[in-house]
């Protein structure tokens, strides 16, 4: 059918019939004044799209430069072995026959349309034109593409499509099954008509040179899991964006001292149920460079200002609950795991990780650290430590590889939680599930302050305190910069919270994000149930 209007595209949905299903490559010319309004529309109606209805939708601002060398040689040798009779495969679907021959079937044939542009095109220009549909279809489709099949529909929006190249990538995408829509707001393409004719025209408006399409929101889309209406409202109205090219933001995991989501924010409230005065936060801006060197923001109250939030925790059957978890029984006829040695924690760092944050060029900006929270490459961390970096490196101990991911699967900014995934089996840590902890109980942290890392420390639960309207867990297990997405376990190897902030005017006032959050944050993922 013909598409006249974005709602249209975004709307329907191509039959299948004999293996093959219908799919849909537009280019929408021009803008109007409602435009913007309508695509921020669209963005928050496909975030709520279930999985069932729309397993994919995104909104590109551009493609990246295929640059890693390690990319380039694997990608490289996909297409000598594609070449060779063997079948193509990306980094998040490999060794599918089906998917392999679908990719290979859609790579040559774009292959094709490109020979028309480069008439003399010689095997090196086709390799390095295969290679980056390859690193591409990666970067565009990322861990989705683990749920592909041919009768599933994948929606993609694209801005401002100039380049030949990227014009015939997004028409190979139509054929492995996406859907494409071009936004062309400022002019359309400019190439030879018998490739234009591959995708069909909507006209929308009048182009404007100076038209900027609103920054795209993906936070509705919250991934596989299935979320509360009130941790949904708590997305939509704190999201922040994960597009890969947006303005480079530095990102710092917060010093010892002074952090509430500080990895960002250049200002926040720190309130106790007795109002505590405003206190401000550390600025990041630091590169790795700079990291040794703290420049601690005093918050502007003493240690007897900050009145502990304390609900009902003190009471002698939650006392005698900590007690007993360092005991044998957690309840009456509830038994627990007997408590480990400090020598028996540490070795579970290697389900702890440590991630390096690059900008657009390439250059770490930043690093933070992240717990195994599901073995198919699942790993939490801070919102603050993901925020602003265009991809990720992940380092795992006793492991030579690193892992670079630009897989963001759901964060939230209220809660400065985000799971970012790998391409790689994980030993996910088990989360506690006990009841409510209590003051004085030993606890070990693991991470990585200033990059030295899987660093262990001890210390005990000091307090508790309510920031910004979420429960924290005071500790004095010391922690650093770059400790920021770390464990924080009881005894029992348990993972009770995620090293997050600090507080200023004083020795080890450390905070993290309690379980009980992080449980309803992680539900649905492998491992952290």
């Amino acid at each position: 059918m013909n598409i006249n209007s974005l709602d249209t595209f975004l709307s329907i949905k191509g039959g299948f019939l004999k293996g093959r299903r219908d799919v849909y490559f537009v280019r929408a010319l021009g803008c109007g004044p409602d435009t913007e309004a309508k695509i921020l529309a669209i963005d928050e109606r496909m975030g709520y799209k279930t999985q069932d209805e729309m397993p994919f939708y995104r909104r590109l601002k551009s493609l990246p430069p295929l640059t890693p060398q390690e990319d380039m040689e694997f990608y490289g040798g996909q297409f000598e072995a594609w070449k060779a009779g063997g079948k193509l495969s990306v980094r998040n679907r490999k060794k599918d026959e089906l998917f392999g021959s679908v990719l290979g079937a859609a790579c040559l044939e774009t292959a094709e349309r490109y020979r028309v542009l480069r008439k003399n095109m010689t095997g090196s220009i086709e390799k390095n034109f295969v290679v980056k549909l390859l690193y591409w279809t990666d970067h565009v489709l990322g861990g989705y593409l683990a749920d592909w099949n041919e009768r599933q529909c994948f929606k993609i929006l694209a801005e401002d499509v100039q380049k030949e190249q990227e014009y015939l990538f997004y028409y190979m995408l139509t054929l492995i099954g996406c859907d494409v829509l071009l936004l062309e707001c400022r002019k359309d393409i400019s190439t030879i008509d018998e490739l234009k004719a591959l995708s069909a025209e909507c006209r929308i408006g009048e182009f404007d040179q100076s038209y900027k399409l609103p920054e795209y929101r993906p936070c509705k889309n919250v991934g596989k899991s299935a979320v509360s209406d009130k941790e949904r409202d708590a997305l939509v109205q704190e999201t922040e964006t994960v597009e890969e090219n947006r303005a480079p933001v530095r990102v710092v995991i917060p010093e010892k001292a002074g952090r509430r989501r500080a990895g960002y924010c250049t200002q926040s409230q720190m309130q106790s149920e007795s109002q505590i005065p405003q206190s401000q936060m550390h600025k990041p801006g630091q590169s790795e460079s700079q990291i040794p060197q703290f420049q601690m923001h005093k918050p502007g109250q003493s240690q007897s200002q900050m009145q502990s939030r304390m609900p009902q925790r003190t009471h002698p059957q939650e006392v005698r609950q900590a007690q007993l978890q360092s005991g044998a029984l957690m309840s009456a006829g509830t038994s627990v795991s007997a408590e480990k040695s400090f020598e028996e924690l540490a070795l579970l760092a290697s389900s702890i990780v440590m991630i390096a944050v690059y900008d657009r060029a390439g250059e770490p900006v930043a690093t933070g650290s992240g717990i195994m929270i599901g073995r198919d490459g699942y790993i939490l961390t801070n919102n603050h430590v993901t925020r602003g970096g265009c991809f990720f490196a992940v380092r795992i101990e006793d492991d030579d590889n690193i892992y670079k991911t630009q897989e963001i699967i759901k964060y939230n900014s209220v809660l400065d939680l985000a799971v970012i995934r790998i391409d790689r089996q994980l030993d996910p840590l088990p989360l506690y599930r006990g009841r409510k902890l209590a003051r004085g109980q030993k606890v070990v942290a693991i991470g990585s302050p200033l990059g030295m890392f899987n660093s262990v420390s001890d210390g005990i639960i000091s307090g508790f305190r309510e920031i910004d309207s979420v429960d924290m867990i005071q500790f004095t297990a010391p922690i650093s910069h770059g400790s920021s997405g770390g464990a924080l376990l009881n005894m029992q190897g348990e993972v009770i919270g995620i090293s997050t902030a600090g507080i200023d005017e004083g020795q080890n006032l450390n905070l993290a994000v309690s379980y009980e959050d992080i449980r309803l944050f992680v539900r649905g993922f492998t491992g952290m149930q």
